[in-house]
């Protein structure tokens, strides 16, 4: 079968884990089949791609929005045109717009187009109110363009349908943990920001910026409970190339003398070398306000890390009874499940037990990933694969219905 696989918007944060890690699960579950891959330009998905024998690459080199525009209506059409692709995904999260016959899925992995303002978070601009507001009338668009849609989550997949009324047939294609992160036998070495604060009680916050990702609260929680919070210190992952708020993020930080007990180590530290990190801290701490799926809560689980983070349905169906939730819009809820935490060892291990039985027994790997993305992608084209009938319900293979 002839694949066009579009992941050339795929850059970064979440999103190029996604994409890196499905095509590399291609290359192993099914190298014979012919591939077309739009990538960005130095993002190492060239490296991947080699696990492809049958492949043609496109790269996006230019990621100005003249640049992409260009690749989109004059490059890629192009190639596709030469290639005659038999089905057409999106990973990207949107369909292609130029003439084929070839049908098409998109894999959504973007929450704003599912959740209220409420939920963007403070830091949001105008400007990017625009833009999520435009992301939404194309995604109308593209739906009617799509013959299956991937959703992460059956959260996600409940929300599309009640919001934009879509009817057709839906996989959920959950995250996995990544093939590329090692896992270290005996004691791991303690990283370099993480060893001047001794025994503190230690808090990570595995996120890069965005208004969503509600860290803003977490300075609010150390600001006004520092008497409660004595021992404790916090690690952010954040870098002023994530978003032009991360600058005033900081400078907060700095003037109301948090400094030692929320510390920024920035994006310095390599993917591989995540494991020392989860393996020398107390608990993952994320107040998203929205999420599709978080690939942090399952390397928490994998890790054996105590996770404490919203109580919204998009961690709720991830992490389960792996997970102490709060109030992520007040700090005082925030601050109860860390107290709650800090002070029961048992609780800390019931949560560490709770993940690594849900990461076991609930979650599959890249590799099933894969299977489920191929079989649904050879249902479209009529092949043998997943079966969906007619009024649009999904079959039930990639639904993980074991998540709760």
């Amino acid at each position: 079968m002839r694949i066009a696989l579009l992941s050339h918007a795929l850059r970064g944060g979440g999103s190029i884990s996604v994409g890196q890690n499905l095509i590399a699960a291609l290359g192993r579950i099914a190298p014979d089949e012919k591939y077309l891959v739009s990538v960005p330009g130095e993002r190492g998905y060239e490296t991947i791609c080699r696990g492809l024998p049958d492949r043609e690459i496109v790269p996006l080199e230019d990621h100005s929005w003249m640049g992409r525009w260009l690749f989109e209506r004059r490059t890629l059409p192009a190639r596709l045109e030469r290639f005659r692709p038999k089905v057409i995904a999106g990973l990207g999260g949107v369909a292609y717009q130029g003439k084929t016959s070839a049908p098409q899925a998109i894999l959504v992995h973007w929450p704003h187009l599912v959740y209220p303002r409420r939920h963007f978070g403070r830091s949001i601009s105008f400007k990017a109110f625009l833009r999520i507001y435009l992301k939404r009338r194309l995604f109308v668009r593209d739906l009617g363009r799509v013959r299956m849609l991937f959703a992460p989550t059956r959260v996600m997949e409940d929300r599309i349908r009640r919001i934009y009324g879509y009817p057709g047939p839906a996989t959920v294609l959950p995250n996995a943990v990544s093939r590329f992160i090692r896992k270290l036998d005996g004691p791991a070495p303690v990283p370099e920001p993480l060893r001047t604060y001794g025994d503190r009680f230690k808090l990570f916050c595995l996120a890069r910026y965005y208004p969503h990702k509600n860290i803003e609260v977490l300075v609010d929680l150390f600001d006004r409970y520092r008497r409660e919070l004595r021992g404790t210190v916090l690690f952010l992952t954040v870098s002023g190339k994530d978003h032009p708020a991360v600058r005033g993020l900081l400078r907060r930080i700095r003037e109301k003398g948090l400094e030692g007990t929320i510390v920024n180590i920035g994006s310095r530290w390599l993917q591989p070398e995540l494991e020392n990190y989860f393996r020398n801290v107390n608990a993952l701490l994320l107040p998203s306000l929205m999420e599709v799926f978080s690939g942090s809560y399952l390397e928490a689980m994998n890790y054996g890390v105590p996770i404490l983070t919203s109580d919204l349905d998009f961690a709720q169906e991830v992490c389960g009874k792996a997970a102490l939730y709060f109030d992520p819009w007040a700090p005082a809820s925030v601050l109860e499940a860390i107290m709650r935490l800090r002070n029961s060892p048992g609780t800390a291990e019931a949560l560490i037990r709770a993940g690594r039985e849900r990461a076991e027994g609930y979650f599959i790997d890249w590799d099933r990933v894969a299977e489920i993305f191929l079989a649904a992608l050879r249902s479209m084209t009529g092949e043998d694969g997943l079966e969906t009938d007619p009024r649009g319900d999904s079959a039930r293979d990639g639904r993980l219905d074991r998540i709760s």
